[in-house]
């Protein structure tokens, strides 16, 4: 008898006992489905990848959350086979949107390494292991490892940009991370049954609440740079032209996943003026696409958004790019370009 199956003989069936725990459960799977759907919405609104690699984790949390439902009726070790491994999936998924936010991209290689170790640990401790602490144990610091480090990157963006919502999913995973620590003790002894659902539901709610605010945080700061980028730009006279565009293009830098910005004027053809990726774009004429992008965006005053923006020499092509038309007077002559590593969301657009 393996430590797992020690635990379930020592708790006994549940046609009455496991009643509240599947209810809990239950109640835990709509609240995950509601987070995923919010999710999945937020990426089509914005495309931005870290909205899919979110609701990429709660749909495996939902496949989790449904192995351990079917665990509980029917006492099938598969299932529960099944659900550790979601488990530990879960927890990675989760920790590659964090590190999607926080650096743009995903480490491949590690996270593919580290995904081999829930299926292999869990038959390892279902199947094998006599010892239910021993059998718990790793897949427990796997589980809290990367959701502690998840709350680790969203407390150093924190810092950073002083981010309500970032500062709220901090909090959330940190705590979230410590209570995995006590399944070896609290769970083995069915103290937190159903007690310990109840407590992820809250901590599920307190992330989806910081996305919420992440969302708000990203549309305030997009709005008031925007604002301050179209006001100003109209005010300038051409003696303070050159410095103030300096100062003005370095200000959408500060938003996050932006790389660069310059100004195009339609008079000469050409980029005026460029900030973070884009100093070198000065005086430089647009790829012929790019081009064409620019003048319909001059022409039509209306601020769109691209999937891809090449630089004038089109040996480097960005993510995501977005245009915003500057007016002068009654015309428009200007159109400023936002190149960043993903759909940065300028709602305000």
């Amino acid at each position: 008898m393996t430590g797992f199956q020690a635990l379930q003989g020592a708790q006994g069936s549940i046609p009455f006992s496991g009643l509240p725990e599947l209810s809990a459960a239950f109640l835990q799977f709509v609240v995950t489905v509601a987070l995923a759907w919010l999710c999945a919405t937020l990426h089509r609104v914005y495309r931005k990848p870290v909205y899919a690699w979110w609701a990429i984790a709660w749909l495996l949390y939902i496949l989790r959350l449904t192995a351990i439902v079917e665990f509980l009726i029917t006492r099938e070790w598969i299932a529960l086979y099944w659900h550790q491994v979601l488990t530990g999936w879960t927890a990675l998924a989760v920790l590659a949107t964090a590190t999607v936010f926080s650096r743009g991209s995903v480490r491949w290689r590690f996270f593919a390494v580290a995904a081999i170790f829930p299926p292999l640990w869990s038959y390892i401790a279902i199947y094998r292991l006599d010892i239910f602490l021993w059998a718990a144990l790793p897949a427990v610091l796997f589980l809290s490892g990367a959701t502690l480090a998840t709350g680790g990157m969203f407390w150093r963006y924190a810092r950073r940009v002083r981010s309500v919502g970032a500062n709220v999913l901090a909090a959330a995973f940190l705590l979230w991370g410590i209570h995995h620590l006590d399944y070896t003790i609290l769970r083995g002894r069915g103290v937190w049954v159903p007690w310990g659902y109840y407590l992820d539901i809250i901590f599920e709610l307190a992330v989806g609440a910081g996305i919420l605010l992440l969302v708000a945080d990203d549309l305030r700061r997009g709005l008031d740079a925007m604002t301050t980028l179209s006001g100003e730009l109209q005010a300038v006279t051409p003696r303070e032209r050159p410095a103030l565009l300096d100062a003005l293009l370095a200000q959408p830098l500060t938003l996050p996943a932006v790389r660069g910005a310059a100004l195009y004027s339609a008079e000469q053809g050409a980029y005026e003026r460029g900030a973070g990726v884009c100093e070198a774009w000065r005086d430089r004429v647009p790829a012929p696409a790019e081009r064409k992008r620019l003048e319909a965006a001059v022409q039509t005053g209306r601020a769109t958004t691209h999937t891809a923006w090449a630089d004038p020499d089109s040996k480097v092509a960005h993510p995501f790019a977005a245009l915003l038309p500057v007016p002068h007077g009654q015309r428009t002559a200007d159109a400023l370009v936002i190149v960043g590593d993903a759909r940065t969301p300028f709602a305000v657009l």
